[in-house]
């Protein structure tokens, strides 16, 4: 079985994240329509340069070459690349006229020395076998390539500086208020840049001249962080700042206040609803009435909008809530149901009603009806700031029919609207299943990883009373440790030691060539079988198997017996049934054994992979094994040689362990400078224990990688959470007039929350579908370090599928949950301006 190996620390995790980060902002830079697009393609460019060279780093550290031979001839530093497109970055934000010609190329002709520099460490390293990196061609040149890019990009930074100083100077006259260019946050990014250039030349000059290049990849670490960072941050920036290249054409317009005009047909409009009471009409409509006040549909809104700061639907239910209060005030309209009032007020369905009349006034008609005492007046009627739709069950009147929503054909409608967006905003939404998909891939993989590990032998009846018994050495003041013991202890064991079940030695035979005869047709031969055992039948007592053929009482009994599992008696009897199989020869090296029994082999995740259990009477009758056995040496211990014991219950270790110690103490004379000890080692231990090992070329994990390992997990869900809720509320100012339309028709908070966070729902579940489906690609990829008992298959246990259902919910909430209240609180006329202002 393939052993692994895994090395990460803080620095690799923060690799990671930026690296996940700067591609997700590089393709929505590339990808997203905005009026800078083209400028935004040489940034995202840049933030290709850096995340390539982060890449490479990281692989660097975490000794990619090992698993993934020759990696680094890949070309993956652009880095004098890095200055000119900044500079032309800078160059279209601030003249966005300018046309790239061919005659630009040349700025990037520099890229040619480095590719040529990879070229020869390439050559180097296939002559002598070692990374590119570490060749002497890179040592001698990696310096002058690390002072050509700090000159090209500290001169490139210097003239994007300059060419947003005559930006500023060409609107100065147009412009006073440069603050509102918005473009400080890249004059003060590219300060910074060019800052932390200057500290990285420093270290690498201290490096160089007083170190002779000695310090290592590992102390420019924080400066290729910093790095990212700020390039991270630019894209953010430039992608979350569009308005900036629309300031480069013309100024900023001032916020306006109402026109006299408008304010003088505001009032006539008041007048004239409350004159003519034309809200009371239930299919009043803006069309309708402008066509009762002869005005233009379109100059009504604007009068509507501007002067009540209002949507048509808000201010024509205002009028009807007002008018429902004061006839519910009025003792000449007791006579009268709720319904029947509102009705007479113009609206035209009682869910409607309910719905307006909460949010205007806070409280149910009944409510306000029985509150009535208190006199609230009418005319100080709002929306009430907690804004909720209720559908009241109360049967008021029985003339009232019962309107009943079908869940099923909202819920329809939702998903028919997601994939209307999905589709609408096909980058937006590729982005984030790409994110969730890398960020649940990764999870998957390793939680397969951690849950195979930590599976290990759980299944045992009793395994917490069953233990292992192990030697700790310390020879001249060094310490040391062994999975076996000596060979008269388990019978020393089974006579002297209480308290104890079950007591089962286990000695390993080192891969003998099995025989198997076939009567008159030539034998069947198997060359060097691991996981050949010599046990006695209270092995089978100390653990369970399921028995097929045989008696666990017997079979192990005799001398020249032998029990194998099913998987390897199909290999040694094929097409017989495992009755028949009982009786038949199998030879080891010249050890001839009869088959006294067959089991059921073992499906769970085990260190315990034997195949063939030899009786110990063999061992006691055979004096070749009898004196490998070394009965009689107390001195002699082997890893090949292992004692297991059940516990009784209620007992401690520490009796156990005293009573072995007395035992070597009566029987082992003392040797200067050794002192050997016995103890228990706990079964849920093996499996995790490098001091001890499992068996002869088991695999032992390390508790401290999973750990690791399960921390990047929820690092790069958390990572790809965090991605879509900035991806998310990002995109959220181009679907503010949807929120506020949607709102304008009567949808509360609560269903708009639903809503998205059933988008959210179904990224989710196709990243999870996506991952599924690319698992067996990244298992094989990196098959080199994982377990071979990790396989596709393993998707479709319950645990997986509980494990996947949970994260398509937990993912679903965490990513979901914030810009659905973002999004769900915009206020409808604003929403409806495209002014995203949370409600």
């Amino acid at each position: 079985m393939n052993s692994y190996t895994f090395h990460i620390n803080l620095y690799d995790i923060a690799f990671i994240g930026a690296i996940f980060i700067g591609l997700t902002f590089a393709l929505l830079l590339w990808f997203t329509k905005t009026v800078n697009r083209s400028a935004n393609r040489f940034l995202a460019l840049a933030l290709a340069t850096m995340i390539l060279w982060m890449v490479r780093i990281l692989a660097i550290d975490l000794k990619l070459e090992t698993y993934l031979p020759h990696w680094d001839w890949l070309p993956m530093q652009f880095l004098l690349a890095l200055g000119p497109l900044m500079y032309f970055y800078v160059l279209k934000i601030t003249r966005p006229q300018y046309k790239f010609v061919l005659m630009d190329l040349l700025h990037f002709s520099p890229l040619l020395l480095e590719q040529a520099t990879l070229a020869l460490e390439i050559k180097e390293s296939a002559r002598t076998g070692a990374p590119t990196y570490v060749t002497h061609i890179f040592q001698q040149l990696n310096p002058v390539l690390q002072l050509l890019i700090f000159i090209s990009v500290i001169t490139y930074l210097y003239r994007s500086y300059k060419l947003i100083e005559r930006f500023y100077a060409r609107l100065k006259p147009i412009m006073m208020d440069r603050s509102r260019l918005e473009f400080r946050w890249l004059r003060s990014l590219i300060a910074a840049t060019a800052l932390l250039w200057f500290l990285w030349l420093f270290c690498a000059a201290v490096d160089f001249f007083g170190y002779g290049n000695q310090l290592g990849i590992q102390v420019y670490y924080p400066f290729y962080i910093l790095f990212v960072v700020i390039i991270i941050w630019t894209a953010m920036a430039a992608f979350l700042k569009p308005q900036a290249a629309l300031m480069t054409q013309a100024a900023t317009t001032f916020k306006q206040p109402v026109p006299a005009e408008l304010r003088a047909k505001g009032a006539w409009l008041k007048r004239a609803m409350e004159a003519n009471l034309y809200y009371q009409d239930p299919e009043l409509s803006l069309s309708s009435l402008a066509e009762k006040l002869s005005i233009p549909p379109h100059e009504l809104s604007r009068v509507i909008n501007t002067v009540f700061k209002k949507g048509f639907n808000d201010c024509i239910n205002e009028y009807r809530v007002r008018d429902v209060v004061s006839k519910m005030r009025d003792p000449a309209y007791d006579k009268l149901t709720m319904l029947g009032i509102a009705f007479e007020a113009g609206f035209n369905s009682k869910s409607t009603f309910n719905r307006i009349f909460r949010q205007m006034t806070g409280k149910s008609p009944a409510e306000f009806k029985a509150a009535l005492e208190k006199d609230s007046p009418s005319y100080h009627l709002s929306p009430y700031l907690r804004t909720t739709a209720v559908i009241s069950n109360h049967q008021i009147t029985p003339k009232w029919a019962e309107v009943k929503l079908n869940r099923y054909f909202m819920f329809r409608n939702y998903v028919k609207i997601a994939f209307r967006n999905f589709w609408k905003h096909k980058v937006f939404t590729l982005i984030n299943v790409i994110g969730l998909s890398i960020g649940i891939s990764a999870a998957l993989v390793i939680y397969l990883l951690v849950h195979y590990d930590f599976t290990f032998d759980k299944f045992h009846k009793d395994g917490d009373r069953i233990y292992r018994v192990v030697t700790n050495f310390t020879s001249s003041g060094t310490p040391w440790s062994a999975s076996g013991v000596c060979g008269p202890l388990p019978w020393a064991t089974k006579n002297q030691v209480t308290d104890l079940q079950e007591i089962s030695p286990i000695w390993n035979l080192p891969q003998p060539n099995v025989t198997v005869p076939n009567g008159s047709k030539s034998s069947s031969r198997f060359k060097t079988q691991e996981n050949v055992v010599i046990a006695d039948s209270d092995y089978f007592k100390l653990f369970e198997y399921q028995w097929l053929a045989g008696s666990a009482q017997s079979a192990l009994a005799a001398p020249n017996q032998v029990v194998l599992t099913s998987d390897q008696a199909e290999k040694y009897f094929p097409g017989l049934s495992y009755e028949q199989m009982l009786g038949r020869t199998v030879v080891y090296d010249t050890l001839k054994t009869t088959v006294s029994g067959i089991v059921q082999s073992i499906r769970q995740n085990t260190d315990f992979t034997f195949q063939d259990f030899i009786s110990f009477p063999t061992a006691f009758s055979n004096p070749s094994l009898k004196m490998q056995l070394r009965l009689h040496n107390w001195g002699g211990i082997s890893s090949a040689y292992q004692l297991f014991v059940k516990l009784a219950p209620q007992i401690k270790t520490a009796r156990i362990e005293q009573q072995l110690n007395d035992i070597e103490k009566k029987n082992l004379r003392q040797r200067p400078g050794i002192t050997e000890v016995f103890a228990l080692q706990p079964l849920a231990d093996i499996h995790f224990n490098t001091n001890y090992g499992t068996f002869v070329n088991g695999r032992v994990a390390d508790k401290t990688t999973l750990v690791e390992l399960s921390a990047i997990a929820l690092f790069l869900l958390l990572l790809g959470c965090i991605n879509f809720i900035n991806l998310t509320t990002a995109q959220s100012a181009q679907r503010a007039k949807e929120i506020g339309i949607r709102k304008t028709l009567g949808s509360d908070r609560k269903q708009l929350i639903f809503q998205f966070l059933s988008e959210t729902f179904l990224i989710t579940l196709v990243s999870v579908i996506i991952s599924v489906a690319i698992t067996p690609v990244v298992l094989q990829l990196f098959s080199t370090f994982i377990p071979q008992g990790i396989h596709v298959g393993q998707i479709l246990q319950p645990d997986i599928i509980l494990f996947l259902t949970l994260l398509v919910i937990v993912v679903s909430l965490a990513s979901g949950f914030y810009p659905a209240m973002v999004l769900s609180g915009y206020k409808p006329v604003s929403a409806i301006k495209n002014q995203a202002n949370g409600g």
